[in-house]
C-alpha cells in the first residue's frame, strides 16, 4: 500500500518501516507483499525506497541489555530493509541519559562498527539528524560528523536531513 500511496502523491520515492517503529514486533517476510510493491513500483517509476529504523534501537545506551538489543534488532533491519529493496536504512543514532555526549558518540560508533562488521547486507546506515531533546545525540552536523569519525566503514554511511528536526534543535 505505501508504494500505491506515493504514486498517488506522484511521488518517486517514499519511506517505510519493516514494523511498527516503537517495538521489536515484526511480521516474517515472507508474509509481506514485498514482491507485488516491487512490481508496483517497477511499473509507475518508483525507485530508491529508504526504510526507517525502529525508534527504540538506542545504540548510546550504557545499560548492556539495551545495547545488545540495539545492536541484534540493527543487524536484522539492515536485513529487512534490504529484503524490502532499499539502498538506505535511516536510523535514530541514539540517545546517552545518564552518561555524557562523548561517551554516546563512542558508544553508537562502536555499535556501528561491530553491526557492520558482520555479514550484513551492504545498503548505507543514514544517521538521522536529531532534535537534540534531552541527551539525544545527533543535535547538530558536529554531534553526528564525531560519530562518522569514529565508524571503520564511513563508504557505509550517510545523513538523512531531517528539517523538522534541526529547525527545533535551533537551526533556522
Amino acid at each position: 500500500g505505501a508504494a500505491q500511496e506515493a504514486f498517488s502523491y506522484n511521488a518517486n520515492t517514499f519511506m517505510v518501516y519493516t514494523g511498527a517503529p516503537q517495538n521489536s514486533v515484526r511480521k516474517p517476510l515472507e508474509s509481506l507483499k514485498i514482491n507485488e510493491g516491487k512490481e508496483f513500483m517497477a511499473e509507475h517509476g518508483i525507485s530508491d525506497i529508504v526504510v526507517h529504523a525502529p525508534y527504540i534501537i538506542n545504540l548510546a545506551s550504557y545499560k548492556e541489555n539495551t545495547f545488545s538489543l540495539a545492536k541484534d534488532f540493527l543487524e536484522k533491519e539492515l536485513i529487512r530493509a534490504a529484503a524490502f529493496g532499499s539502498r538506505y536504512l535511516v536510523l535514530h543514532p541514539g540517545a546517552y541519559t545518564d552518561k555524557t555526549l562523548e561517551y554516546g558518540i563512542n558508544r553508537i560508533a562502536e555499535g556501528i562498527n561491530e553491526v557492520l562488521s558482520k555479514d550484513v547486507p551492504e545498503i548505507y546506515l543514514c544517521l538521522e539528524t536529531m532534535a537534540g531533546k534531552g541527551s539525544e545525540v545527533g543535535r547538530n552536523f558536529g554531534e553526528l560528523k564525531s560519530v562518522i569519525d569514529k565508524i571503520d566503514k564511513k563508504d557505509r554511511i550517510g545523513i538523512c536531513f531531517d528539517t523538522c528536526h534541526t529547525h527545533d534543535s535551533g537551526y533556522d
